[in-house]
């Protein structure tokens, strides 16, 4: 990553640090019971993943969806002061919460902040930090967005993990991205863009091993605890957690970040929000569609999806902000974009704003979050962009229609020209219309540069399709040219590069064979008419 955009984190982290710190003191520091000055257990929202799990060893899981039930043992396990809560976790989470639910608590809450701020970090960075990193791993630790989590003991830092973890793997390993998709439908209204990922990609292995796992996790919920807890989540939880969304009674507000929120907190009714949030989820799945076929780098098509995850629905709290801002610094770590003064004014607003920022001025009504979240997507979405997508085997360019039309000596003696850019992205690439096409080919295949008189289709491979072949060579010397190869492909900065049967970038092993039959065609060419003028030499006398 560029020092500019490092800097522009670890000053967004310090921004945030002041505001943060007098928050705490205020409204979430724990007296020496525990409780803090709102009403809640220290750990607030990790009561619910801890007792979950314990229910779940206990064998009583209904009472995890039976809201006074549950508040009366959060009571007597915790404190008789302890405010309200509700389970809102599908029954498949809970076997995976019951590895927390078997420590104590305070030992589980230490693991839980342990092992999210672990593989955010580990997430965000696709390893280890690098020696000359120091400013970029400062920034990660002391970022707004780890200490609202560890604060609030939410799930936001490993369902960062998950997502993020899932599109790092997708290009190599799509049996473990498929893995961690399935385990992140714990929580599935973030996930609503990854079917038309993995969809555009053509990664069936992923698609497979996320139903299974999907599937599989249900499963161990219904053999454990039965189809009662099932009942339950449907019936009295899912319309609970809607009630949230339209009363907007609550601290909770002022941790929401989606369009929703800023259309309620300016005054916009509640239905027309919800209308206006609707046209935004239409908006932001066709613009991410655009953006999964265009030329853009894998990071940076990933930062958009992520992005637009934690936009698509009207309920996204300000710790969900993880998934994102993970992707983003894989994206600037991993593409090295240009620092723009805007670009950088983005990032660090995006930074510092996650946890007492927002609290400070969502309770005003001034939903700054929400509007630097979507100038975040709109950034990310239009440098994707940027990058033309390849152009469709049915409407060729003007230019080559016009080639396509010239005589052949004109077109002989064109200039070498090498393929644009836009073609270079295994994501979209295509079939190109039937004409003379000029390459370059690759120098680590040992290609000689050589000329063709005509071709009729150049080698171009679509996404998960094979590799058509040129028809006739149709060789013949040319004085002012070199023979050219009839071979159109690319090594691909985008999806799935390495997935050649999922990408369709096994025409890279084609086009060795396509130079290396070029060269020989251009030996037989050659050869044959010499041979042909000695015979008749000596045949003529």
């Amino acid at each position: 990553m560029g020092g500019k955009f490092s800097k522009a984190l670890l000053l967004g982290a310090l921004v945030g640090l002041p505001s943060g710190v007098a928050i705490t003191a205020m409204y979430f520091w724990p007296d020496a019971n525990l409780m803090e000055p709102q009403g809640f257990y220290f750990g607030r929202d990790f009561l619910n993943y801890w007792t979950g799990g314990r229910l779940a060893l206990f064998g009583e899981v209904e009472a995890a969806y039976d809201v006074s039930r549950y508040n009366a043992l959060l009571r007597a396990w915790f404190s008789p002061e302890q405010s309200g809560m509700a389970f809102s976790y599908p029954p498949h989470a809970l076997p995976l919460l019951a590895l927390f639910g078997a420590l104590p608590y305070l030992a589980a809450y230490v693991v839980w902040c342990l092992l999210g701020a672990i593989g955010f970090v580990g997430v965000a960075l696709g390893g280890r930090p690098a020696r000359d990193e120091k400013a970029l791993l400062a920034a990660l630790l002391l970022a707004p967005i780890v200490w609202v989590n560890v604060i609030f003991g939410q799930l936001g830092l490993l369902l960062a993990v998950l997502f993020v973890g899932a599109l790092r793997a997708l290009p190599r390993r799509p049996v473990l991205a498929g893995i961690l998709m399935g385990v992140l439908t714990i929580k599935p209204q973030l996930g609503l863009l990854l079917p038309l990922v993995l969809l555009l990609a053509g990664a069936w292995r992923a698609i497979a091993a996320a139903v299974a796992t999907a599937l599989a996790l249900i499963a161990l919920s219904l053999a454990l605890f039965g189809l009662e807890p099932w009942q339950l989540y449907l019936s009295q939880t899912m319309p609970l957690q809607w009630t949230f969304v339209t009363h907007m009674d609550g601290f909770f507000t002022n941790q929401m970040i989606t369009p929703y929120t800023a259309l309620w907190s300016v005054g916009v009714p509640v239905g027309t929000a919800l209308m206006l949030q609707a046209a935004f989820a239409v908006v932001i799945a066709a613009t991410t569609f655009m953006t999964l076929r265009s030329a853009a780098s894998w990071p940076l098509k990933s930062a958009v999806v992520a992005f637009g995850s934690v936009l698509m629905v009207p309920y996204v709290l300000a710790y969900d902000l993880a998934i994102p801002l993970a992707a983003l610094v894989w994206y600037l770590r991993d593409d090295h974009p240009r620092p723009e003064p805007i670009s950088l004014v983005i990032v660090g607003a995006l930074w510092a704003l996650p946890f007492a920022l927002t609290i400070m001025l969502q309770v005003n009504r001034i939903p700054l979050l929400p509007l630097a979240l979507l100038t975040g997507y709109a950034w990310l979405a239009s440098e994707a962009l940027r990058r033309a997508s390849p152009a469709t085997p049915n409407r060729p360019s003007r230019r080559r229609a016009r080639e396509r039309r010239q005589p052949l000596s004109r077109s002989s003696s064109s200039s070498v020209r090498s393929p644009p850019d836009s073609s270079l992205s295994l994501a979209r690439t295509r079939a190109c219309s039937s004409c003379s096409v000029s390459s370059r080919c690759s120098s680590s295949l040992g290609c000689m540069i050589s000329t063709l008189r005509s071709v009729d289709g150049a080698v171009v491979s679509s996404v998960g399709s094979s590799v058509p072949a040129f028809s006739r060579p149709g060789l013949s010397l040319r004085s002012r040219s070199s023979r050219r190869a009839a071979f159109l492909t690319s090594l691909s900065r985008s999806i799935c590069e390495h997935r050649p049967r999922v990408t369709g970038s096994c025409g890279v092993r084609f086009g060795a064979f396509q130079c290396e039959r070029s060269r020989i065609c251009v030996m037989v060419g050659l050869v044959v008419p010499t041979r042909r003028m000695i015979w008749l030499s000596f045949s003529s006398g």
